[in-house]
Formats: C-alpha cells, structure tokens, sequence
C-alpha cells in the first residue's frame, strides 16, 4: 500500500521556502523513502495565476508528494520519469484527486525539465534522502 507513515511538520525559512522539522516517510510496494530533517523545498511548482485552481505551493493534499518530488529531483536518485510517476502515485496515496493528480504530474512532465537538470543542490541533499529496498538485506559476497 502507498502511503506516508509520518506528518508533514516544517517551518519557514526563507521566501518560499521550508525545511522539514522530522523526518517524512514515504512507502509503496518497492520502497522506503526516508527524507531527513533539515531537507528544504519550495513545494509544488504551481504558476501563480493557477493558485484558484490548484492552490498555493503549500495550500493542498499534494504537500507531502511535492516534497518527495522535490527530493527525487534535487538528487537524480531516480530518474526525471520515475519521480514524476512517484510524485503521481504520492498524490493519489495523499488523497488527491485523480484529475488533479493527473494534470498535476502532465505539469512536471511537460514543464520539470530545467528543474530536474538543476545540478547545483545534487552533493547537498544527497545526504537528506535515503531509500530503502523492500526485501533487500544487503549485499552477501560468498
């Protein structure tokens, strides 16, 4: 099942821009997401003269998956069409409406590229952001 086992709690700390005050966690039938306290994001990445009908960066159920998405692209951990499909999922699991989701991960599609080549936050945030492999106990040399 996809969900996040824990609360969004964040503060403030810049314009438009926030850092996690506990760690946020995310699963679904592959993974564990772990992202760490002191990751910071802007949220979702909505153009100001669709704030009526989406809401405001931080203003939705999408909050939680913006912030998985952030950390999936500040890392390149996965790839730009995996994040966006997790930030999808992340959505629905949230409790975002499907057409909302669905216009939302076309959005990141269609316009997420120069974010997701953003390579100056890469080295930074790895340190942020863990996953872990269902099933996976590390590697065994024989």
């Amino acid at each position: 099942m996809n969900t996040f086992n824990t609360p969004l709690i964040i503060q403030l700390v810049g314009v438009q821009l926030f850092s996690l005050n506990q760690q946020l966690i995310y699963e679904n039938d592959k993974y564990i997401f772990i992202i760490h306290k002191g990751f910071t994001f802007d949220g979702a990445s909505i153009p100001r003269p669709l704030w009526s009908v989406y809401g405001c960066p931080f203003g939705g159920l999408y909050t939680l998956a913006s912030c998985l998405h952030d950390a999936l692209y500040s890392t390149h951990l996965f790839n730009k069409s995996a994040s966006d499909r997790l930030f999808y999922e992340a959505m629905i699991a949230s409790g975002v409406d499907r057409k909302i989701a669905i216009q939302m991960y076309l959005g990141v599609r269609t316009f997420g590229s120069d974010a997701y080549n953003n390579k100056q936050e890469l080295a930074y945030n790895r340190e942020y952001v863990e996953i872990k492999i269902k099933g996976f106990n590390g590697w065994r040399i024989q």
